[in-house]
């Protein structure tokens, strides 16, 4: 696909007609009093001299002209600043539409690439496209709208000023095409850091949003952090205002040679105005209205050719936007329906895996397959792959080699918005939403079933402290959006999160470290009530408790990017090999007076 000037202004044009049709009329009313207001300034002054220079000048009419010419231009300027203003906004809102757009392909873009810092980058810029109303997409649109007006005017000026001189008009040209490649090639030299820039102000943004979010207070000032970081945002800082600076030293060399041009034709209209005059081929009158028509036509045409190249360099924003939007985020993407079962076997086939920019496989010709109904733990030492698996089978990640089955179909084959709908999971790394309690729990905010966020709530132990809040189930989270919000602490986060699991409801639970925050007592709470919740639905348990996996049917210990070992925590405890020895080395922390045994029972 080819993003040119013309393609580009074809997209615009279909989606203000997709948008906002009204738009074309005041365009062209817009175009037709923008094109006559200027004139009304250009034949005043010769009107009015011509009246004054009579030998019987009738002081009376030169009144009565003024106060038309002035009622016309009060008039149709008015109309004139009205439109604008009133598409000024109509405009804005084709640009918020775009974000619309931009948002839903980033959000359903591949997981893969929220952990690509070259995304990120595009990412940045594409943003630049719609983040302010006089650049990017919305620049070149207001252009658009003014340039009818601009033209017509352009045009009628031409007609004047040929009556007087051709030649003035062809230096007019040749002044107007110099400003033009001057200003292109500054559009063009800032483009060429747009990636840098938007690299440095994504690293900017990062350290100022940690310097203003609470959540890092308390490792910033236990730490001594506060200079660590400021030094760091100094750092980016002070690399974008050099690069800052080095475009604007650039605008300035191009824009002196603007500014000697524009001298030299001030002289030179000037001049021949005043030789027109002295050797009679102009009257006074004339003069008047010459001077002022070359005047303007040489800001109309200066003005047009800024927008111009504003728009040439809006366009390359408009250009990112387009290409992103165009952009296939989405890898493998099918459209079979999910077959309805309440229990599904899950299969990893061959499966092998690298994340994106490395070359260390975290699997390799990985097999497993679990069974319907199944309650399945992943243990393993860090870095072993356990979280990748997560990732793999709800698809944030595609893997490289072999196949992932439910019920015996690749999961390449499925909707992926469906797809997730098989999955509640729990993450270790749990994010809360400035939202209410229930609109938390069912990451809704319509249709919100109360009664089961109650219930979701009680089953893990939240029910009382949720009745105690203030407005209890409509009580806000975090201060963001509501001073009155309410902080949660870390294990009551954590059961948030199984609670909206809970709600959820899937065929198929995972729980990732669920829960790390807890303490000893709220966990053995959690894992009583574990078959309760979990029913009889397939679910995958990763934990590095091994003490806490007992209840699962079926724990596969994974290292090397490979299973060691695989059984019931019974038969693995009697094959005294790696996995017995992790539990008895945690078990050691839980009471190092007890012996092997002892612990053993205890656990």
């Amino acid at each position: 696909m080819t993003y040119t000037l013309f393609s580009n202004f074809k997209r615009m044009i279909a989606r203000i007609k997709e948008k906002d049709k009204s738009l074309f009329g005041y365009f062209i009313l817009y175009t037709i009093a923008g094109a006559i207001y200027p004139f009304i300034g250009v034949f005043l002054p010769k009107v009015v001299i011509s009246e004054l220079i009579k030998d019987n000048p009738n002081f009376m009419r030169v009144v009565i002209i003024i106060l038309i010419f002035f009622a016309a231009f009060a008039t149709i300027g008015f109309l004139k600043h009205m439109i604008e203003s009133y598409c000024y906004f109509r405009i804005a809102n084709i640009r918020v539409d775009y974000f619309n757009d931009l948002g839903m392909k980033y959000y359903y873009a591949d997981f893969k690439y929220m952990e690509d810092p070259a995304f990120l980058n595009e990412f940045q810029n594409t943003f630049r496209t719609l983040s302010n109303h006089h650049e990017g997409l919305e620049g070149c649109l207001h252009i658009i709208f003014t340039s009818g007006a601009a033209i017509l005017s352009i045009i009628g000026y031409i007609v004047l000023v040929s009556n007087l001189s051709w030649i003035i008009f062809v230096y007019l040209i040749i002044n107007v095409v110099v400003n033009y490649i001057v200003l292109k090639a500054i559009k063009k030299y800032e483009y060429k850091f747009k990636d840098e820039r938007s690299d440095l102000n994504r690293k900017i943004n990062y350290f100022r949003n940690v310097s203003h979010d609470f959540s890092y207070g308390k490792e910033i000032r236990l730490y001594n952090m506060e200079n660590k970081i400021l030094h760091k945002y100094d750092q980016e800082a002070k690399k974008l205002y050099k690069m800052t600076n080095k475009i604007q030293m650039k605008d300035y060399r191009m824009n002196l040679i603007t500014f000697l041009v524009i001298l030299i034709r001030e002289g030179l209209v000037y001049g021949y105005l005043v030789y027109a005059f002295v050797i009679g081929k102009i009257k006074i009158d004339d003069f008047t209205m010459y001077l002022v028509a070359i005047v303007s036509l040489a800001t109309a045409m200066n003005n047009i050719v800024n927008d111009l190249s504003s728009y040439v360099g809006y366009n390359q924003y408009v250009t990112d936007l387009y290409k992103f939007l165009d952009r296939n985020l989405i890898s493998n993407e099918n459209n079979l329906p999910i077959p309805y079962d309440y229990t599904y076997e899950i299969e990893f086939k061959n499966v092998s895996f690298k994340y994106p920019n490395t070359d260390r496989y975290i699997l390799k010709n990985f097999n497993l397959k679990i069974k319907r109904g199944e309650k399945i733990a992943i243990v393993g030492v860090n870095g072993a792959g356990k979280t990748t698996l997560v990732k793999l089978l709800t698809r944030l990640y595609d893997i490289d080699e072999g196949e992932i089955l439910i019920n015996g179909i690749n999961i390449k084959e499925f909707d992926k918005q469906e797809f997730y709908k098989l999955f509640s999971v729990v993450f270790q790394e749990f994010k809360m939403f400035a939202m209410n309690v229930k609109e938390n729990i069912a990451l809704d905010f319509e249709n919100i079933d109360e009664e089961k966020v109650r219930e979701s709530l009680n089953k893990v132990s939240l029910s009382k402290k949720i009745a105690n809040l203030p407005y209890g189930l409509n009580t806000s989270v975090l201060k963001i959006m509501d001073p009155q919000g309410v902080e949660f602490s870390g294990g009551e986060n954590q059961k948030f999160a199984i609670a909206r699991a809970l709600y959820k409801d899937a065929p198929i639970i995972i729980l990732d470290e669920p829960t790390a925050s807890l303490d000893a007592l709220a966990e053995q709470e959690i894992y009583e009530e574990f078959n309760e919740l979990v029913k009889d639905k397939t679910a995958i348990f990763i934990s590095h408790r091994l003490a806490s996996t007992k209840f699962c049917d079926r724990i596969v210990l994974i290292n090397n990017s490979e299973i060691e070992e695989c059984g019931t925590h019974e038969e693995l405890i009697k094959n005294k090999k790696y996995y017995y020895e992790m539990f008895m080395t945690q078990a050691k922390y839980y009471n190092s007076n007890n012996t092997e045994d002892e612990m053993y029972e205890r656990n």
